[in-house]
């Protein structure tokens, strides 16, 4: 912990010593507290506050310190002395401070204390608050020159504090404050050579693959190891790949990485997998006890094999290290969720480099300080960049990496500027790495679907997507990981290995929006191949799903994931204005494929936020004391509770509200009994969320806004039509309906611009013969 005294008054009173020995004392003391005082209350704060990452700010303290036996002490034993008793007497005014900012102001920490002095400055404030005091050297500059002394004298924690002012919304005001120059000294132009392996990090490595070839018998051309030092100089020319020295996944990832190498330029051979070649693999594993063996082991085999079924050396397929797979998924969802590109200025990279990292943190803060993050994030913006401006060959080629090909294709002047770098880096990355930057470059690539028509059963689900982004049920989905989406080679809750991990492309709302689309959808949105191929598209999931892609999805929410997004739905109903809050009804029911559950209602009867299947063990006047809680916080009042039965007596319409709103959730489960995944904290979620959701959007329908479940399916949301899906727009015909009047007067069948879990492309509606 740093401690910083703004101003301090020192008074002595010497006990026991008279004229030029009183003055010598004191002038000591004073002389202690100058020179050696700030090291000993540094060490004394860091022993008290150890762990702690707040930043207090301290207006006024008064201490009273008694130091006995000074003659026989050293000058830094006076000075541990007394810096322990000032740390003291600072733990006991923080703790016994009343909170009420007039003398102690906490922070988070040292990024969060910076971030709202830089929004103070921003807003032309800071001056007139006391617990800026230590940038006081700052005032006389301009709020230009002070945010740029500021930042660049906490450059450590700059990602951090970038992330809290994106959170804040002041991102882009600072950086329109700061000049090109700071911008860039903020990001470090330098940055994107971090994350080229150093050959001396690439040595031992390479080591271990020689020696892991040497003990399973892996040399081809006579068995003989080739020459060593030429073979690394050649690899460590080459590669573009870092070494992860914190995960063993990704250390077996780099090693494997230079197994394929050899195997490319023919070093290798492809022995069978015989019992006594496995017992040599296996042995010559057990000592790389460093890495994740057991993910070698099977890469090595599957290799192997395909060295096996060709004569020709094929080229591997570019994939990212596991974290960087982490770190592409995370900067996918944010592009797609927040509709960022790049600037149209490219003399503004930095600017969009800061920013893109600042969503990064502000989402993943564990990402502030790893280096990788900026090199991947330059990277992207430079081939994103260049994308703007190449031909679409650009692509293709960086896709079959072709980087030379690639870089043949650009303008002599686009060549600088790390372009080859870039190109080399992002094809390595594969197809979801140059998805990305296309996506930052504004464009998409014509996949698979291309603007190709689809038939769908379930077109009039897409009705509902400018209702889905009212209610920003996609943010929900993602902020609260709902579902709990697992990886192959995650583990679940029991301790077991996930057989069925998530389909590759699949993000927690796409998973979510799938398993809502089969129960709106009713009967006709599955088949025996699959889902409906128009809900795929309204997911924005590239391949035909099928119910165990989505039972893999849901595997691993438990329930407290499914507690957390309920509370979700009951705020957005609150924000919504559609939750009468004043009463809650309480339903206990059987229900088909659920069992036994308890559904909470609001006083209309017609709003259903929470749900939960009942078993044994579990307390009802637990959970439904913990609903009233997130009831109360959610709308502002604690609601009358309505669970009683007909002889119990009572007011007799509350009674009929009841019994009508027992009624109508069973007409509801019953209209939704279609696309049930057979897991029932998930069925009755996912219901609770369609019932919402369609009760939102039916509220603009005038006077069908109180229509039930079954009616709104049956006459509005399930019918078929044509879905187009091209570069630009997504554009969806719908069959006609009796009451599509209705739906034009709500303005349901108007243009929607940019939807972000599609890419950030518009959506147009068109009834077919229209």
């Amino acid at each position: 912990m740093n401690g910083r005294i703004g101003h301090l008054h020192n008074h002595y009173r010497v006990v026991g010593a008279r004229g030029t020995q009183q003055e010598a004392l004191a002038a000591r003391l004073e002389r202690v507290m100058r020179e050696q005082m700030a090291a000993s209350l540094e060490a004394a704060l860091n022993e008290a506050f150890a762990g702690d990452e707040a930043v207090y700010v301290l207006r006024l303290m008064k201490v009273t310190t008694l130091l006995t036996g000074i003659h026989d002490s050293t000058d830094a034993g006076v000075a541990r002395r007394w810096a322990e008793h000032l740390a003291g007497a600072v733990v006991h005014s923080i703790s016994k401070d009343d909170g009420d900012g007039a003398n102690l102001i906490r922070f988070d920490d040292q990024a969060d204390y910076v971030a709202h002095f830089v929004v103070a400055l921003l807003q032309g404030s800071a001056w007139e608050r006391w617990y800026y005091g230590a940038y006081a050297p700052l005032r006389a500059l301009s709020a230009p020159a002070a945010l740029r002394e500021v930042l660049l004298d906490n450059r450590q924690h700059v990602p951090a504090i970038l992330g809290k002012l994106h959170e804040r919304g002041q991102l882009d005001a600072l950086l329109a404050a700061l000049d090109e120059q700071t911008r860039r000294l903020l990001w470090r132009e330098d940055s994107a050579a971090g994350e080229r392996a150093a050959p001396d990090e690439l040595r031992p490595l390479f080591a271990g693959a020689l020696q892991l070839a040497d003990q399973a018998g892996l040399w081809a051309r006579g068995g003989a190891r080739p020459d060593g030092e030429t073979l690394f100089e050649v690899y460590a020319s080459g590669t573009n790949c870092a070494v992860d020295w914190r995960d063993r996944r990704a250390l077996a990832f780099s090693l494997f990485d230079i197994m394929r190498f050899l195997s490319q330029r023919g070093y290798l051979r492809a022995p069978h997998d015989d019992e006594e070649f496995l017992l040599k693999l296996n042995a010559a594993l057990a000592g790389l006890d460093w890495l994740d063996a057991e993910w070698l082991r099977a890469q090595l085999l599957r290799l192997l094999k395909e060295a096996r079924g060709s004569d020709l050396p094929t080229r591997p397929a570019a994939q990212p290290t596991p974290r960087q797979r982490d770190l592409l998924d995370t900067l996918a969802a944010l592009v797609r969720e927040e509709g960022w590109q790049l600037s149209g200025d490219a003399t503004d990279a930095s600017a969009d480099a800061l920013r893109l990292l600042a969503m990064l943190v502000k989402r993943a803060p564990q990402w502030a300080d790893d280096a990788a993050a900026r090199t991947l994030i330059e990277h992207l913006l430079t081939l994103g960049r260049l994308l703007r401006h190449a031909r679409e060959e650009l692509s293709s080629r960086l896709r079959s990496r072709d980087v030379e090909g690639a870089l043949r294709l650009l303008a002599p002047g686009a060549r600088a500027a790390g372009a080859g770098v870039a190109c080399e880096f992002v094809a390595r990355l594969g197809e979801q790495g140059i998805d990305l930057a296309e996506n930052l470059a504004g464009q998409r690539r014509a996949g698979a679907r291309g603007a190709e028509k689809i038939e769908s059963a379930c077109a009039g689900l897409s009705l509902l997507l400018r209702t889905i982004l009212e209610m920003r049920l996609h943010r929900l989905a993602e902020e609260s990981e709902f579902p709990s989406l697992i990886e192959e080679g995650d583990f679940s809750s029991r301790g077991e290995a996930a057989i069925e991990a998530r389909p590759a492309g699949m993000t927690h709302f796409g998973a979510l929006l799938l398993t809502l689309g089969l129960r709106l959808g009713g009967e006709a949105s599955v088949s025996p191949e699959g889902l409906d191929g128009g809900l795929c598209v309204l997911a924005n999931f590239k391949e035909r799903a099928t119910l165990d892609d989505l039972r893999a999805c849901w595997t691993a929410t438990g329930e407290a994931r499914h507690a957390l997004f309920q509370t979700g739905l009951l705020r957005i109903a609150a924000g919504q204005r559609l939750l009468s809050a004043d009463v809650m009804h309480l339903y206990q029911l059987e229900l088909e494929g659920a069992g036994s559950v308890l559904i909470a209602c609001d006083e209309s009867a017609q709003v259903w936020p929470l749900g939960c299947s009942l078993k044994p063990h579990v307390e009802v006047a637990e959970i439904v004391a913990g609903w009233l809680d997130a009831w109360e916080e959610a709308a502002g009042v604690r609601p009358a509770l309505i669970a009683f039965e007909r002889d119990a007596g009572g007011d007799e319409a509350l009674w009929k509200a009841h019994e009508q709103g027992r009624a109508s959730l069973l007409a509801a489960w019953a209209a939704l009994r279609h696309g049930r995944l057979g897991l029932p904290e998930t069925d009755l979620t996912v219901f609770l969320a369609a019932c919402l959701l369609l009760r939102t959007w039916a509220r603009w329908l005038r006077q069908f806004s109180s229509s039930s479940v079954p009616y709104l399916l049956d006459n509005f949301i399930r019918r078929a039509g044509t879905l187009s899906d091209g570069r630009e727009e997504l554009l969806v015909e719908l069959e006609r309906a009796p009451l599509d009047i209705v739906i034009e007067m709500a303005s349901y069948l108007d243009e929607l611009e940019r939807v972000p879990w599609l890419e950030n492309r518009r959506v147009e509606f068109l009834l077919r013969g229209a």
